[in-house]
């Protein structure tokens, strides 16, 4: 056991169990480089499930949309609508 939490420290990243991941594999809360391009997502430390239904079934949550937002959205933005669609959500 030790040996395996030894292993996790020394190459894992501790963020993404932090932060989390969006669907494209971005850690919330840095900076990164996505095709070429640096994407900063400083102040982007929560992430948003689009379908949060998709995190009910086991075999689906694995492949939940995400994406890092500043702040949760509120109740209001989706209404009983999954997936949200309204990109005032994100900002």
């Amino acid at each position: 056991m030790g040996i395996i939490a030894y292993f996790a420290y020394k190459d894992g990243d501790l963020n993404k169990l932090i932060y989390g991941t969006d669907s494209y594999g971005l850690v919330c809360g840095q900076s990164t480089s996505f095709f070429n391009t640096t994407i900063d997502l400083g102040n982007q430390k929560n992430l948003y499930y689009l379908n949060p239904v998709e995190t009910l079934n086991p075999t689906t949550l694995p492949f939940a949309k995400t994406v890092c937002v500043n702040s949760c959205p509120s109740s209001n933005i989706c209404p009983l609508s999954f997936p949200c669609t309204n990109p005032s959500a994100f900002m």
